[in-house]
Formats: structure tokens, sequence, C-alpha cells
């Protein structure tokens, strides 16, 4: 089986077990894979699926996965054969395909400019001023870890820059150092946006409510280097996932800071997890989760929240928050959390 090349997303290498077939060619054709260590739902979605985002669709064939967070060496999940698909069984794109004059170009704008090394962490002065050492300070290392493989968040309005047409290679992925062909009006060279995924409306927390809006997964960060016949050149400055024809362009995504004394602050607010990231349905420690309150609320990275079950006072869990807009906000369990978050679950300020 090919090798695959992961994205800056995937938090383990992956593994992929050769399968065994069962015999014969109809759709109950079955394959089955072994789990291996290192392997995990995402990149199993990304393998057999051509699509990370898929991983939920293995989730529900393989019924035995108690918590998607959780699978073990040994296990056997089996995969209908007629869903799996690989980049090279794809058919030629029917969307414009760079040509090699563009192709020269990219190729200039990313000898200029392009960086293997992660996005810097800005960090307030203050901050700054009682750090000896950044590479010490494990928020701070934490936040810019996560930043690196894409937040993500839930927004009322999606962006509307532009979307993805096409990619260098012509079969609808793109990663970090590939050109793309993006369709947004008056974008000039050196312009920056960011791509995102719509995973859909987040489900109403209530019968009758109202859905708190659209889960986006951060896809990457491109840059505009020219013109096209049939849109604009840009190029893959930092890829959190691969991009695909179709992913939406806003504005590009801006590096946590760090806010001087935010994890001393008083508040007083209560807020609801709302969504959790990838559309799960359980959040363990490492996991992204998404809050009913943002920046009016007081919330700021590096702020750590105490999670509650509704109608419990004892907290079971705490989420450190990674970035807020003014009525949003990301967070991410931390390993103190006993029992798995979920959607619907309290969030608050931390007992002291």
């Amino acid at each position: 089986m090919q090798k695959l090349v992961l994205t800056a997303m995937i938090a383990a290498t992956f593994s992929l077990a050769q399968p065994g077939l069962v015999a014969g060619e109809d759709k109950g054709e079955l394959v089955r894979h072994t789990v291996v260590k290192g392997d995990t739902l995402w990149d199993l979605g990304g393998g057999y699926l051509n699509d990370h985002f898929s991983w939920p669709k293995i989730w529900e064939l393989n019924p035995e996965i108690a918590d998607p967070h959780w699978i073990y060496p040994g296990q056997v999940f089996t995969i209908p054969k007629y869903m799996i698909t690989y980049p090279s069984d794809k058919p030629a794109a029917e969307e414009p395909v760079l040509d090699d004059d563009l192709d020269a170009l990219a190729a200039l704008a990313r000898q200029r400019s392009l960086s293997n090394q992660p996005l810097a962490l800005r960090v307030g002065d203050d901050l700054l001023d009682r750090m000896s050492d950044l590479e010490q300070d494990a928020d701070a290392q934490l936040l810019a870890r996560q930043y690196d493989q894409g937040i993500g968040m839930v927004t009322r309005d999606l962006p509307d820059a532009g979307r993805v047409l096409s990619t260098q290679l012509g079969w609808g992925h793109a990663a970090g150092g590939e050109a793309v062909l993006i369709e947004t009006p008056d974008a000039c060279p050196g312009q920056k946006f960011g791509v995102y995924r719509n995973l859909g409306a987040v489900p109403p927390l209530t019968y009758r409510g109202e859905s708190p809006g659209y889960l986006l997964a951060d896809i990457a960060i491109i840059e505009v280097v020219g013109d096209h016949e049939n849109g604009r050149l840009a190029v893959v400055r930092r890829a959190f996932a691969e991009l695909k024809a179709g992913d939406l362009l806003g504005p590009a995504q801006e590096k946590p800071v760090i806010v001087p004394g935010a994890t001393q602050e008083r508040l007083s607010f209560n807020a609801t997890v709302v969504a959790l990231q990838f559309q799960q349905q359980l959040a363990g420690p490492g996991t992204v989760v998404y809050l009913n309150a943002g920046r009016n609320q007081g919330l700021k990275p590096g702020l750590r929240l105490a999670v509650r079950e509704p109608q419990e006072s004892q907290a079971t869990g705490e989420v450190m928050v990674l970035q807020a807009t003014a009525d949003r906000a990301a967070a991410l369990v931390t390993e103190k959390t006993r029992r798995a978050v979920k959607a619907g679950d309290q969030v608050g300020p931390a007992e002291r």
C-alpha cells in the first residue's frame, strides 16, 4: 500500500497495515484493518477514504469503537471495499490545471519566502519581561503547537472572500509549498488568506433550539503570487490539512497571543460546549472544543476554565482557551480532565 504524506494536523505517524480482503466482488466485500501503534481514526479516514474528515464513517461502521479518541493495537476494523479511494484512483480534474509557466512562478515564490518552520508565536511584551526562556513556558508552547495543527472555530457567518478552484497536481488536493488556483476578487500579490472547510451546521443543543453556527476547520494559509486566466495563483504557506477544490477563503488565521494576566483574572460567566473538533461526539485531553462565549465575556488565550456536567457543581475537567472571537471561543481539553467532554457541558471560571 502506498505511503501517505501526513499533514501538520496529524499528531501521530500513520502506519497502514496490509488489508485482508474477504472474497467477493460485490459491495459486501470488506477490507480489514488491524490497528497498529500510532493509528488514529483521523489517519484511517485519510488513508482509506482519501479524506481525513471522513473518519466518523469508520466509527459508524465499527460500533465496537467505544471512544473514537482511543483505539488500540490489535483491534480489527472493517471498511466496505467500494468506499475505499486513493489519490491515484481519482480521475483527472475538470477544473483548470496549472501550466508549466505558473508552476515555475510558484517555485520562485517558494524559494523567496516559504518556510518549513512553525509560524512564530506572538507574546505580549509584559509577559516576555517575566519569561527568561519561552521554551520553558508550557502554556505558550501548547498554544504554539495547537496553532500549527489548526484550531477551527464555530461561526455564524461563513468566510466569503473566495474559494479554491484547483491545485498544482490537478487531482483536488494540495499541501504545503504547492500551488493552488483560487477565485477571489481584487486580490493582490502578497495578500494572504486563510483556507477553511465548512463541516456543516452545529446541531442545536435543545429541541427546537437554534444552531450555534457553522463548524469551520482550519485548512491552510495561502499567499497570492500572480494572475491566471482562470483566476489567481497562490502558494500554500502553511498547511494544516490537504486543501481541496471548494474550500473557502477568508482572513488568515491569527497567531495565538498570550495575554498578560489572563490566567489570574476573576471572571463571572457561564458558557456551554456547543461543538467538538471534527464533529466528534466525545473529547478527551488534546481535543479542541468550542464554546458559546468569547471576548465579550472576558475569554482570552491562555485562560483556564472548569468543565462541569449540567446541573453538577463539581468540576470534572479543564479547558484552556486557544482563541476567541466576540461571542465564540475555541479551547483545548487539558490533562486535568477526568471525564470525556461532550456538547452541552457547562464551562465557567476555574476554582481557586
